[in-house]
């Protein structure tokens, strides 16, 4: 149970890590915000997403959040990678699924530069990590590997 709740905790330091303050909450400003969204760009999809996931000017909803973390983070934005983990592993806007979790948290990881950050992830994802099979496992961070691959510039 403390490993749960430890668990849990990291994973909202985490998502409050994320949470960009200066994202103005005005309809005006959620507007342009989703304007820019539609029209793929990965930073607007990000901070929609955080708006959805926390309710912040918007009504919370964790399948909003999920949607526009995905479109992000299928572009390479790392906090939408390391947020659409957290909502797989809490099962929030998607089925509870940890294969899934550490998937994205594992890409998360790899790309963030700050220590301090980068070590919160990671125990993040090492305790997904003990969630799943040894053959989950390999298959995830070969996937990850995949994704490196089929998104490098």
């Amino acid at each position: 149970m403390k490993r749960t709740c430890a668990s849990l905790w990291l994973i909202f330091v985490m998502a409050l890590l994320t949470l960009n303050m200066s994202v103005n909450t005005s309809a005006q400003s959620i507007a342009e915000l989703k304007k820019m969204a539609n029209n793929g760009d990965a930073e607007a999809q990000t901070n929609l997403g955080i708006l959805y996931d926390f309710g912040h000017g918007v009504p919370q909803n964790y399948e909003q959040a999920a949607l526009w973390y995905r479109k992000a983070a299928d572009q390479g934005e790392a906090k939408a990678q390391n947020n659409l983990g957290i909502l797989y592993e809490l099962g929030q806007g998607v089925p509870q699924n940890y294969a899934e979790a550490y998937f994205w948290i594992n890409i998360s990881v790899a790309k963030e530069l700050n220590p301090e950050k980068r070590s919160k992830k990671e125990e993040i994802r090492d305790a997904i990590a003990k969630k799943l099979t040894l053959s989950d496992l390999a298959r995830e961070q070969k996937r990850a590997t995949k994704w490196f691959e089929d998104h490098s510039e």
